[in-house]
């Protein structure tokens, strides 16, 4: 049980990691619409 809940947790830190990376290559503005359009979709 607690090896599924820390592969769960290094998954989600590795998507906060990732977000953080496009947030500084793409600025603000980019990073915000890129996320709007995967709830739209």
């Amino acid at each position: 049980m607690i090896a599924e809940i820390l592969k769960d947790e290094e998954a989600h830190v590795d998507w906060l990691e990732t977000q953080r990376e496009l947030l500084s290559r793409m600025g603000l503005p980019a990073y915000l619409q890129h996320l709007a359009g995967e709830f739209s979709e």
